[in-house]
């Protein structure tokens, strides 16, 4: 969702990153990691949606999910 996103508004990951306050690095691990390890805030989440323009619990379930399927 992140990544998708992020393409279709035409930014880069260190254009978003920026934007959300993350690092590039953390943003990756964030759209790549299919581990429990790189959960976001809440606060980062809400960033994130603003960043992305994106319904802030869409993007958090997003997150659930992903953790729930690992």
């Amino acid at each position: 969702m992140i990544k998708t996103s992020r393409k279709r508004h035409n930014l880069t990951q260190k254009e978003l990153a920026k934007m959300a306050g993350l690092s590039q690095g953390y943003l990756s691990k964030l759209e790549n990691s299919r581990t429990v390890f790189h959960s976001p805030t809440i606060t980062q989440v809400i960033l994130l949606s603003d960043a992305l323009k994106v319904d802030v619990y869409e993007l958090a379930k997003w997150f659930i999910d992903k953790e729930i399927n690992h």
